[in-house]
């Protein structure tokens, strides 16, 4: 969600996902999806049948064989995780399309649906979350409509938690899932807990990874955060604040260093990228602002706090120890939902699945347990 990445005047949107402009080490080549791992095994195999004299025999071989090909090259295919489909389609909602895709559709265990923050940080960071379906149940990513590969209107009208909880709740019915468990990041589980208290029916399990709860709690811990950068330059920030100067350079620089700090502190890699390149702008600034650290969109006096009590799933909180989603707010959280659970990732700011990933998908996948139930 870099400056430098998204076009001017929509400056450098970043909720709650966001992550600074400068790069890590470039990512490993992806292998070729149409590459086969073993090729000479699969031509000795499709050869082989040709020596059967039975040609009934030969052809249901060759039949066979060339299935069994498809699927070592759908194992070579980037994200494979396990013997598991891949799917992807669009959500036609009021003449919109959302993009979704599920892994391990086959999978009898209850949906898992990722829900990306931002608002407008596509689902790309997210994918850490597929190897969840190898615990038997289906995971589904989605963009929310305005960012990533979903259709992006130009109408600022419709950035509100009323649309997104409905777009959530469309993508349920339009993929026939009766119950489904949620996980969600930043944004992500403001949503999750929206949803949640207005379709409780359709809620087996909450995770909710650093979620914003009360946008004025979130900036004054912001705010306490930027004091704790070095150089005076959290105190420089807020006077660009104050002044409605952020817009520029300066501005852009020392947001940059609050992420680094307390949104991601490993280098970037391929997915973060393509989630940067995929940002919605138009429904970042709407809903949220300038920055992690300001709100200024019609989230800045947005609150679930005093209704968290009505949470009657069970829920796992995930948070990091230098998260923006600091532990005084986790701990607002765990004081009101009955049934919680709260794991601190102490290697961690904003981002555990990607600081401390194979802990995370631990932790996630003992709480929603096998099938997801």
């Amino acid at each position: 969600m870099a400056g430098s990445i998204m076009p001017r005047p929509a400056r450098n949107p970043r909720r709650f996902s966001r992550i600074s402009s400068k790069s890590g080490p470039p990512k490993p080549p992806r292998p070729r999806p149409n590459a086969c791992a073993c090729s000479n095994s699969c031509a000795n195999i499709l050869y082989a049948p040709f020596c059967d004299n039975d040609i009934s025999l030969t052809i249901l071989s060759i039949i066979n064989d060339i299935s069994l090909c498809q699927a070592i090259l759908r194992k070579s295919a980037p994200g494979y995780t396990g013997d598991m489909t891949t799917e992807e389609n669009y959500l036609t909602r009021n003449g919109h399309s959302t993009w979704y895709q599920v892994h391990g559709a086959e999978q009898p265990g209850t949906p898992l649906i990722v829900l990306h923050g931002g608002p407008g940080f596509p689902h790309n960071a997210l994918r850490t979350h597929i190897a969840l379906a190898e615990r038997g149940y289906p995971v589904v990513l989605y963009d929310q409509l305005g960012c990533g590969k979903s259709d992006r209107p130009d109408d600022p009208s419709l950035w509100t938690v009323e649309f997104f909880v409905e777009e959530l709740e469309a993508l349920r019915q339009h993929l026939g899932y009766e119950v489904v468990n949620l996980i969600g990041g930043s944004w992500g589980g403001s949503l999750l807990f929206e949803y949640a208290l207005k379709y409780p029916q359709y809620v087996h399990k909450l995770v909710a990874h650093s979620p914003l709860v009360d946008t004025h709690l979130w900036v004054a811990e912001a705010d306490r955060l930027k004091d704790e950068l070095p150089d005076g330059q959290g105190v420089r920030m807020r006077e660009l604040e104050r002044r409605g100067e952020t817009e520029g350079e300066e501005y852009t620089r020392l947001s940059d260093l609050f992420d680094d700090h307390f949104v991601l502190r490993v280098p970037k890699d391929q997915d973060v990228l393509d989630a940067i390149a995929g940002m919605g702008a138009q429904v970042y600034h709407t809903m949220w602002g300038p920055s992690e650290a300001h709100a200024t969109g019609n989230l800045k006096d947005w609150s679930v706090l005093d209704r968290l009590s009505q949470i009657s799933q069970p829920t796992l909180l995930v948070s990091g120890r230098y998260d923006e989603a600091t532990p005084r707010q986790m701990q607002e959280i765990v004081r009101r939902i009955p049934d919680i659970r709260w794991e601190l990732f102490e290697h961690s700011s904003h981002s555990a699945n990607l600081e401390e990933p194979e802990k995370f998908l631990r932790v996630v996948g003992e709480f929603l347990g096998e099938k997801g139930t």
